[in-house]
């Protein structure tokens, strides 16, 4: 059976999680695939245990550690179709996920990247499923009309668990950015958006699973250049950006920028905050930005205080929804 469709998993010290995310594909409803999965050289027992499932349309490959955007790129390398999806070790798919995208390609064949929606779980179950007020609700599917407005979303359209990608994609914007600590996916998704439409469906969803072991995050060092602040930024000075869009590609760096700097504030770091928001250029987060700089000046105390009754707000009003 020839596949039209091929699985990259990165894999690196996910022995508890990555036969349930190898199983979760196998059990798909549409079969026409091949999965890759890239050993970014893990010291745990889980290469092992991928050689030890027999179906011929499993390839390991294994490599010494080089990150996960350089795993991703030598997958894309080692494929035999022309569209490409992606699955964290440590995260599955609904049985109808590649149906779904397949799909998708079909119903908008001009779209850069094709998306489900996704839940994040941990190992009780959902704790909550995907929301995007700019995307219309359940069981709405078509092109994301604003992908830089829904990305500023707590629910942002897109992860690195529900999405596939037209190989020729990849020729037109580049690879993964490797040697980044953080925001390697977003950068990605990011480059599509500004020179392709992203396509969207709920159905199909990924599971997120939010309490996996060696799950990457926060605990990373910070940069405080994301590399899509760069790249957005790049892409608008050299002209790739129409006009209709700058506005929007510009906020989102904004967004960005901002979430660093919250996050440097959270770290006591309030100099690297304070730096980051005299470079945010912004018309829609101006109060948010005008807010974390004053904290940036203050004692960090008193916003450790203002997150603490933030968050105090938050539940009491969830609990009166509720």
């Amino acid at each position: 059976m020839n596949p039209l469709i091929s699985v990259i998993i990165p894999l690196f010290n996910k022995e508890p999680h990555i036969l349930r995310s190898i199983n979760s594909v196998l059990k798909q409803t549409f079969q026409k695939f091949e999965i890759v999965i890239i050993d970014d050289g893990s010291t745990d027992n889980g290469p092992e245990m991928v050689k030890k499932i027999n179906d011929s349309r499993i390839k390991l490959i294994q490599q010494i550690n080089s990150g996960v955007s350089v795993a991703r790129n030598r997958g894309i390398q080692n494929i035999n179709t022309d569209f490409i999806t992606f699955l964290d070790a440590d995260d599955e798919w609904t049985p109808n996920h590649l149906q779904i995208l397949f799909n998708l390609q079909k119903t908008y064949p001009g779209a850069g990247a094709y998306v489900t929606s996704y839940s994040r779980c941990n190992s009780k179950g959902i704790i909550r499923k995907m929301n995007n007020k700019y995307i219309e609700k359940y069981p709405w599917e078509g092109i994301i009309p604003d992908y830089f407005r829904a990305a500023t979303e707590e629910d942002p359209p897109v992860c690195s668990s529900s999405v596939g990608i037209p190989k020729y994609v990849f020729s037109e914007i580049g690879m993964f950015l490797e040697g980044e600590p953080m925001g390697e996916d977003l950068d990605m998704w990011g480059r599509i958006a500004i020179k392709y439409s992203i396509a969207f469906s709920w159905r199909g969803e990924s599971k997120v699973y939010v309490d996996a072991v060696n799950r990457s995050g926060l605990t990373k060092v910070l940069n405080p250049n994301l590399p899509f602040i760069n790249s957005g930024k790049k892409a608008i000075e050299r002209g790739e950006v129409h006009e209709t869009m700058i506005n929007e590609v510009s906020e989102y760096i904004s967004y960005l920028q901002l979430g660093i700097a919250y996050h440097f504030l959270l770290r006591d770091d309030s100099d690297s905050a304070a730096k980051i928001l005299k470079e945010c250029k912004t018309n829609t987060y101006k109060i948010q930005k005008n807010l974390l700089f004053l904290f940036s000046r203050l004692p960090i105390i008193s916003f450790k205080i203002f997150r603490g009754i933030n968050k105090l707000i938050l539940w009491c009003w969830n609990k009166e929804c509720n």
